[in-house]
């Protein structure tokens, strides 16, 4: 895996230990044939079985750039959790374009999407993480 993705970039995906990835399907090609789909565009798979094979290969057509990210780890929650801490306030719910998650750049990302929410959203994403966001 180290080889195949070399020269792209790794972000932190969470505190569980495993190597996930997530891509931006372009067209209605069968090239990633068992990834999980989570909307339109974007899929995710773990860098084990056949999954890995498609990334390798997509990689080496040289469409890794911007068509997927690699992230070390995940975040995950028990049954009902998050539902419960959006509830409680803990996480803001909001749509995205496969177009936003995939090509803003990642220190930016929630900032932009709270600035699109507006109103009293707009105000938090003018906080920095030093103010506890």
């Amino acid at each position: 895996m180290a080889q195949i993705l070399r020269n792209s970039l790794l972000f932190y995906g969470g505190p569980l230990a495993t190597h996930i990835f997530l891509v931006k399907k372009e067209g209605s090609g069968d090239q990633f044939n068992g990834l999980e789909k989570i909307m339109n565009g974007i899929y995710y798979g773990f860098s084990d079985g056949s999954q890995l094979q498609h990334v390798e290969k997509f990689a080496k057509a040289g469409h890794d750039k911007g068509h997927f990210r690699n992230y070390l780890g995940y975040a995950g929650w028990d049954f009902h959790q998050l539902e419960n801490e959006i509830n409680e306030n803990f996480w803001y719910v909001a749509a995205c374009s496969p177009e936003l998650i995939m090509e803003t750049p990642s220190e930016s990302l929630w900032q932009e999407i709270l600035m699109a929410m507006g109103g009293e959203y707009a105000e938090v994403s003018k906080r920095t993480r030093t103010d506890g966001i």
